[in-house]
């Protein structure tokens, strides 16, 4: 006969990781957006780097607020979709100042060291977010907020792509993804 002792903190562990997953697990809404560098997209000659106010919105695009994050934890999988504004970006066509909404994705696994969620590395969310000339470089969670910072590009007034962080902030508004 085997008898297999657990350590008394490994419930604890467990219950401490669904606790904070049931947490992050949920919609999200879009409450700041800024970039690292000023930034001309609306083509009134004043680079700022909030994209709240330079933001350049064309037919079809999303007012900011109502952008959204999805956080999907399960048992399977730990997930994210996130609704970004990009440049538009397509080699058929010209690039132009609008930013338009982009769903980037990507997995994110659970640090024990400083109770948060960090990315998980994956070729296949990393080259399907490249197409839109972006890179999710970080995410972190803290009390109902997420937050991403990304790499990408900007077309700007001048008609040139601008490289630069663009840090966002989503406030939980659901406790279910949509």
């Amino acid at each position: 006969m085997i008898f297999i002792q657990r350590d008394s903190n490994d419930a604890s562990d467990s219950d401490k990781l669904s606790m904070f997953m049931q947490e992050v697990h949920g919609t999200y809404e879009l409450r700041n957006a800024v970039v690292n560098i000023p930034i001309d997209l609306d083509g009134d000659s004043i680079s700022q780097t909030n994209l709240y106010v330079e933001g350049s919105f064309c037919g079809n695009s999303k007012i900011f607020d109502s952008y959204k994050c999805s956080l999907t934890s399960n048992e399977y999988y730990n997930e994210f979709s996130v609704e970004v504004p990009l440049s538009e970006f397509s080699p058929q066509y010209m690039p132009d100042i609008c930013l338009r909404d982009k769903h980037l994705l990507g997995k994110f696994i659970y640090n024990s060291d400083n109770d948060n969620i960090v990315l998980e590395v994956n070729d296949f969310y990393n080259n399907y977010n490249s197409s839109f000339r972006s890179v999710v470089l970080d995410t972190s969670w803290e009390n109902r907020w997420v937050y991403f910072t990304i790499k990408t590009e900007f077309y700007d007034k001048n008609g040139h792509w601008k490289n630069v962080e663009l840090f966002l902030s989503y406030e939980k508004i659901l406790d279910t993804p949509i």
